[in-house]
């Protein structure tokens, strides 16, 4: 199954709603299949990171009982995660663990062996259709059956919204993968996001065979 949640913000709220809510969502329905299955709720589970930039999810929720796999395009992001000056460095226990990949291949990850998947801010940033697909189908191929996939991305309503931290750029005619641009208090550089509905997203998660 994949859960879609749309957030309307993004480094604050990446924190409080794409790290918090993102794993309570993962975590709660995992709980509950486990209970449901053999009427335990607690085990070692593996989580995969899909796109997991500076690795705070995986450093937040990894621990004795988690393992959290951080997987990223981005050498830069990797290098963060592994040796950079993140605020909660250090302070979990080393289950935790992020490589660089190339988009859709995550082949050190056996078939089935998922207890659940995140991707937070991920797909919006993707424009072709077909790569998200081969991502959901990538991520699909490593999920045991029945596992939760919880995706976040901004909501599709905030076209045109200013935030205390960015805005996004106003368009008057919405298409899917529409380029919207997305400028940052304090950052110089202008970001780009790809505009997709709810509808959108369910048709891709269909199409990977969720």
């Amino acid at each position: 199954q994949a859960v879609i949640a749309f957030s309307r913000g993004y480094h604050d709220v990446t924190d409080r709603f794409g790290l918090s809510q993102v794993g309570n969502i993962l975590f709660e329905d995992i709980m509950k299949r486990n209970y449901e299955r053999n009427g335990k709720g607690q085990e070692h589970l593996k989580i995969l990171d899909y796109g997991c930039g500076y690795g705070r999810f995986g450093m937040r929720f990894s621990d004795v009982d988690r393992e959290v796999i951080g997987v990223d395009t981005s050498d830069e992001a990797i290098s963060e995660a592994l040796f950079g000056n993140h605020p909660h460095y250090g302070q979990f226990l080393p289950n935790c663990s992020f490589h660089r990949i190339e988009s859709a291949k995550v082949p050190f990850v056996e078939d089935n062996s998922l207890d659940g998947a995140v991707a937070n801010f991920v797909l919006c940033t993707i424009k072709d259709d077909s790569e998200i697909v081969k991502i959901g189908k990538e991520i699909r191929r490593m999920l045991k059956p029945g596992a939760p996939l919880v995706l976040c991305d901004p909501h599709p309503n905030s076209i045109g919204k200013d935030y205390v931290s960015f805005k996004r750029e106003t368009i008057e005619n919405l298409t899917s993968r529409v380029s919207v641009a997305v400028r940052f208090s304090g950052i110089p550089n202008t970001f780009y996001d790809y505009w997709r509905g709810k509808n959108d997203y369910l048709a891709l998660l269909k199409e990977a065979g969720y």
